[in-house]
């Protein structure tokens, strides 16, 4: 999904990509983190949940957050 913030001057958007596996998201990460888009150098990472108590354990995941991306920015950027 891609996210707008409303209101903000000079916020950028963001969004969450689901990929197959969680080496795919890995790899996609990796290879696109710190990449220009339209003048906007973007963040990838991957995704992780907060836990919900201390014990939780982290699993590996297959969705990546992207940040600041241009305000122009469609869902279809990200699926690409």
């Amino acid at each position: 999904g891609l996210y707008m913030p409303r209101g903000r001057d000079g916020a950028s958007a963001f969004g969450f990509v689901t990929y197959g596996s969680a080496k795919e998201a890995q790899d996609a990460a990796d290879n696109l983190n710190g990449r220009e888009i339209d003048g906007s150098i973007i963040r990838v990472n991957i995704a992780r949940p907060r836990p919900a108590r201390p014990r939780d354990v982290y699993r590996p995941s297959s969705k990546l957050y992207v940040g600041n991306l241009p305000m122009d920015t469609t869902e279809g950027d990200l699926e690409r």
